[in-house]
């Protein structure tokens, strides 16, 4: 057909026509489009756009770019990070949360809030971090549909908050349990613990899923753009403000503000202490219980099994708990907050600042991207570190494992990348070589012994290499190990 008024178009196939108005689309046949007006995209076949280089695109207007070569992956600092991170996260959460749930000695309320960070964490790792090494590899640009964008989007700004959040449930309970032991002995149980950390992921998704739902309906941009997948935020600009400054950066400061109530409460508890062994009358103070509480049985045994919810499970009859393991929970809390201090500040200062105005710092959004990926990896340390209950030989396996995998993938980089083989980094990948070394040829002995509470069962022949590799790598254990066997 011929149609001369606007929008006018001259068709002169099937397949094939001409726009001539400004808005007018120009297809030479079934499978490329050319677009005139100032927001055109020029498409040379089905599956191409014109690329001058990557991950840099050639724009010719504010909204239209070309590619002419295929997309090519380029492993940056920031894609070997986050593989690197998924790696060693993945084992290391998933084998504490496998300890967790088969030592039935470890079912105790507080490590109900240390399973379900473990379950966050895995969930983010295992769903999050694939998407995020590909989108890295291309510099951001998202090479794989827009179904996987959709699905990369949800779980993306979901498992984040609930490990936030998951973080802030722990400092909560410490404050409950120091502040308020009697109580906290009372009323808090494993099903107690159980709902409060349900809560968690049911506060986040109220929360979030308005936003998605909305951002999926009407304010999604393209996935293959120049802008990859990503939510858009400017479309909804005071949601994402509110889910910024509940979601992300309250929990952050609710942690450190437990450590002050906490700090707080046990000077007075501490006083209050010395002034029962003076035999001096206790001054009231804000925030205390009932007197007649305290000097309950109950409220006695209460008091002392609920500093330390990490071993709140109540001690045998006629046996005390030792004083050495009061702190644990505390300590926790303390090593939870320093290490989210580090990890987390970086970012929510970049992606609060990116609600102001335009911010171009590729280095930084790396630097920020991988402290917040690696917050993930670092939990199942810490857990290790501040929760005496768990058995020495799991964390030293958990120590194996995470060690090789990231020692290892990390020596593999350095050593297939031409453009890493500096002077510098010759001393870099010397250390390297020498983890693993000592990791795969002494850690699994040292599982065996501890297992075996420090008797060896397997042999003369392993105990004399054992003690080779050990005076090879680590010479003041192995003098130790020596002394203990003469």
């Amino acid at each position: 057909m011929n149609q001369t008024s606007n929008p006018a178009w001259n068709q002169t196939n099937p397949s094939a026509w001409v726009q001539t108005n400004s808005s007018a689309w120009v297809q030479t046949n079934s499978s490329a489009w050319i677009q005139t007006n100032s927001s055109a995209w020029i498409q040379t076949n089905p599956s191409a756009w014109i690329q001058t280089s990557n991950p840099a695109w050639n724009q010719t207007s504010s909204s239209a770019w070309n590619q002419t070569t295929p997309l090519v992956p380029e492993w940056s600092a920031l894609p070997v990070c986050i593989l690197l991170t998924f790696l060693t996260g993945i084992i290391g959460n998933g084998v504490l949360l496998v300890v967790f749930l088969t030592h039935r000695t470890l079912w105790t309320p507080f490590n109900v809030y240390v399973v379900n960070l473990l379950i966050a964490n895995c969930c983010c790792i295992a769903t999050q971090f694939p998407f995020d090494v590909i989108s890295d590899l291309y510099g951001g640009l998202w090479p794989v549909g827009e179904r996987l964008c959709s699905y990369y989007i949800i779980v993306g700004w979901f498992f984040q908050p609930v490990i936030f959040n998951s973080h802030q449930l722990i400092a909560i309970n410490r404050i409950w349990a120091v502040t308020r032991p009697i109580s906290y002995r009372r009323i808090h149980s494993i099903r107690t613990a159980t709902c409060l950390c349900l809560g968690v992921w049911a506060y986040v998704m109220v929360g979030l899923a308005p936003g998605l739902l909305q951002d999926a309906m009407y304010y999604r941009q393209p996935a293959d753009g120049p802008g990859g997948c990503q939510l858009n935020t400017p479309g909804q600009l005071a949601w994402a403000v509110a889910v910024q400054i509940i979601y992300y950066i309250w929990p952050q400061v609710m942690m450190i503000v437990a450590l002050l109530v906490i700090s707080t409460a046990k000077r007075k508890q501490t006083k209050l202490n010395l002034t029962r062994k003076s035999g001096a009358v206790a001054p009231s103070h804000a925030g205390s219980q009932k007197r007649s509480d305290l000097e309950s049985p109950r409220g006695a045994a209460g008091a002392t099994t609920a500093v330390d919810p990490a071993h709140d499970e109540a001690p045998p009859t006629g046996q005390q708990r030792r004083p050495t393991q009061r702190s644990h929970g505390d300590l926790l809390l303390v090593l939870l907050t320093l290490t989210v201090t580090v990890c987390w500040t970086p970012n929510n200062v970049y992606f609060s600042w990116l609600f102001f105005e335009p911010l171009d710092a590729p280095v930084f959004f790396a630097v920020t991207t991988i402290l917040l990926a690696l917050q993930a990896t670092i939990d199942p340390i810490l857990f290790t570190l501040a929760l005496r209950s768990l058995p020495l030989p799991v964390c030293i396996l958990l120590t194996f494992l995470t060690g090789i995998i990231g020692n290892g993938v990390l020596l593999v980089v350095f050593l297939t990348h031409r453009t890493l083989w500096t002077p510098f980094n010759v001393y870099v990948v010397n250390l390297l070589i020498a983890n693993c070394c000592c990791i795969a040829t002494q850690f699994p002995f040292d599982a065996i012994s501890d297992l075996y509470s420090g008797l060896w069962p397997i042999g003369e022949r392993l105990c004399s290499c054992c003690i080779i590799i050990s005076c090879f790598f680590r010479p003041a254990r192995a003098a130790r190990c020596y002394t203990q066997r003469s």
